[in-house]
């Protein structure tokens, strides 16, 4: 900015500094600019729109073998999609074997706070069982399951289940 006085050139630089109230989940927030040397004031705020909904497109997820590491999706309240790396980031924890895991999302640049997604690792069932008898016993067969290292047998009796034992094998026959 160039101002005159008396003829001649007066400079003066403005030291523009940017506020930001974060937004986070259930509330907005907004970016604005102001002069450090006179406070002047941007006249409209920008709105930083408040987290909505953060979710997963399922709450379980196979078991690989590997990290399963689900997308998360985040929105704000005008409903735009928020950017993964850029507003937030997700980290994972218990999430190659089977059971709980979690999914922490922090929010960053514009944004603040965190948010935990729970959801399971879980071993498929098997799948194609099929069976056949010679009158005296059954033999079971089945198709693999990714991931697993053997398989339980179970029999149904009068009284509950009764557990056969383990077998790393595709089949088992059952006596009587």
């Amino acid at each position: 900015v160039v101002a005159f006085s008396d003829g001649e050139p007066l400079y003066h630089l403005f030291t523009i500094e940017k506020l930001t109230s974060k937004a986070g989940i259930g509330y907005d927030g907004y970016i604005s600019y102001y002069c450090k040397d006179c406070g002047a004031c941007d006249e409209d705020p920008i709105p930083v729109y408040g987290i909505a909904s953060v979710r997963m497109s399922a709450s379980s997820y196979g078991y690989t073998g590997k990290a399963v590491t689900p997308a998360v999706t985040v929105k704000d309240s005008n409903g735009k999609t928020l950017r993964s790396g850029t507003d937030y980031t997700v980290a994972y924890s218990n999430n190659i074997l089977p059971g709980s895991a979690t999914a922490r999302v922090t929010f960053r640049g514009n944004y603040t706070g965190t948010y935990t997604i729970k959801y399971n690792v879980v071993i498929p069932a098997t799948s194609k069982l099929t069976f056949t008898s010679n009158g005296s016993a059954v033999k079971l067969s089945w198709a693999k399951v990714t991931g697993a290292a053997g398989y339980k047998v179970y029999q149904k009796t009068a009284s509950g289940w009764k557990d056969l034992g383990n077998t790393t094998k595709l089949e088992a026959t059952i006596g009587k």
